[in-house]
């Protein structure tokens, strides 16, 4: 616990160091990080978000609200090698490539009981890292037609994917599962099939070395 604590604080510490005197374009994003302060118990999961950006690419936020108790929040940014190769160095709760049968992304689609659940496949899901869905972020590389389950099950549902850079990790800085809404949030029932990770949040980096990107990323239902 306590070496999981200091690997945090080096976290925090150098995405601070690295975006200090940079300016920040977007009025929605602090906006958005405030709404996890105000909404949410662990008012620290945000800190891993950088105050300032340079070069900012993408950013997207449905923001935290009373009326619904799921949020998610990505920032895309410019950074350079020698940025890239400090975060590397520092020590997360679990390390893999996008495309790893480690993790599960979590969506709105996925939490909400209207929808159908495609992740009803999946074997011992308390086993797996949820991840927010990083396909979100625009990373300048185009689209990609996905398909998936409709709520009717005879049919399929045509959708629309950024691409990932192809050599994107992720760095899970810190998930944990548990209901950690503010008493004033509404609750939404969620699937038990979801197991253990029926409420909880999701937070870290996603890096690719080639495009010289850092995505942020949070995620809360």
């Amino acid at each position: 616990m306590e070496k999981s604590k200091f690997s945090y604080i080096i976290v925090v510490l150098l995405l601070v160091n690295i975006t200090c005197s940079c300016n920040n374009s977007i009025p929605e994003y602090q906006d958005g990080l405030n709404s996890f302060k105000k909404f949410y118990n662990e008012k620290n999961i945000v800190n891993h978000f950088p105050e300032k950006v340079n070069s900012i690419r993408n950013f997207y936020c449905y923001s935290l609200s009373k009326e619904v108790n799921f949020a998610e929040i990505y920032l895309s940014a410019n950074s350079t090698p020698n940025d890239i190769e400090i975060l590397k160095k520092s020590n997360y709760q679990f390390v893999g490539e996008y495309n790893s049968k480690k993790f599960f992304q979590v969506s709105i689609d996925l939490i909400r009981d209207s929808s159908e659940i495609y992740i009803l496949k999946i074997k011992d899901i308390n086993d797996l890292i949820p991840i927010g869905n990083i396909e979100q972020t625009d990373f300048g590389l185009g689209e990609r037609n996905d398909t998936i389950n409709g709520t009717n099950k005879k049919r399929v549902e045509v959708i629309s994917k950024y691409v990932v850079p192809e050599d994107l990790k992720l760095y899970v800085i810190e998930s944990r599962c548990g209901d950690f809404f503010i008493k004033d949030v509404c609750r939404v029932k969620r699937y038990s099939l979801l197991g253990k990770w029926r409420n909880g949040f999701s937070r870290g980096i996603a890096i690719s070395e080639k495009y010289k990107i850092i995505t942020y990323w949070l995620i809360t239902w």
